[in-house]
C-alpha cells in the first residue's frame, strides 16, 4: 500500500528540515571563515594608513634606515594588498557557493516548488540572526542568480570583487557580461548599461 499524502508531506518535511540544517552548518562554517578573513583586512587596512617617515627613526640612526624602512615599508603594503585580494577572492567563492546551495535545494523536487517562493526569506531571517547582514533576501537572490550565470566556479575571474559580479548581474546579454569582464582589469570600475 501506497503512502497518504499527508506521509509523503512529512517525508518532504523532514527532507527540507534536514537539507535546510546541512544549509545552515555549511553557512556557519563559510560564514566564520569570511568574519574571521574580514576581520584581519579590516585591522590591515586601518594599520595601512599608518606610514613609516623620517619622524618615526630615532636620532641619530643609521644613514640608510630611510631608504630600508621605504622598502619594508612596501614589502608590507604589498603583503596586506595581497590578503585584502584573498578575502575578496573568498568571499566570491563563498557567494558562489551559496548560490549552488540554494539553486540545488530548489531543484530537489516538485514537491519543494510552493516552499521555494518563501525559501529566500526564511533563508535571509535565519541567516541575518546568526551572521549579520549581507544574507538578506535580496543578497541571496544575487547569490543565485551568481550561481546561474557562472555555473563553473573555475571560470570566475579572481580579478573581480563581489560588487563588480553583483553589478556584472544586472547585464541582461550574456555577451555584454563577458565583454565587460574581459574589460574589467584596465578599468577602475564595472557599470551596467
Amino acid at each position: 500500500m501506497g503512502m497518504t499524502a499527508a506521509q509523503q508531506q512529512a517525508t518532504v518535511d523532514k527532507q527540507v528540515q534536514a537539507r535546510k540544517e546541512e544549509l545552515r552548518r555549511e553557512s556557519v562554517r563559510i560564514a566564520d571563515l569570511i568574519t574571521a578573513a574580514t576581520g584581519r583586512a579590516q585591522r590591515i587596512a586601518a594599520t595601512e594608513k599608518t606610514q613609516m617617515n623620517e619622524s618615526t627613526l630615532i636620532p641619530g640612526s643609521e644613514p640608510d634606515m630611510p631608504a630600508l624602512l621605504a622598502e619594508l615599508g612596501d614589502l608590507i603594503r604589498q603583503a596586506r594588498q595581497r590578503a585584502l585580494r584573498s578575502v575578496d577572492v573568498i568571499q566570491v567563492q563563498t557567494c558562489w557557493e551559496l548560490g549552488r546551495h540554494i539553486v540545488e535545494f530548489e531543484q530537489g523536487g516538485a514537491a519543494r516548488a510552493a516552499y521555494g517562493k518563501r525559501l529566500l526569506s526564511e533563508l535571509a531571517t535565519a541567516l541575518t540572526a546568526e551572521f549579520g547582514k549581507g544574507f538578506d533576501a535580496s543578497n541571496l537572490r544575487y547569490m543565485r542568480l551568481f550561481y546561474q550565470a557562472f555555473p563553473k566556479c573555475d571560470a570566475l575571474r579572481h580579478k573581480l570583487s563581489w560588487t563588480h559580479y553583483r553589478t556584472l548581474l544586472r547585464v541582461d546579454s550574456d555577451t555584454a557580461r563577458q565583454w565587460y569582464i574581459k574589460k574589467r582589469p584596465r578599468r577602475t570600475g564595472v557599470r551596467a548599461p
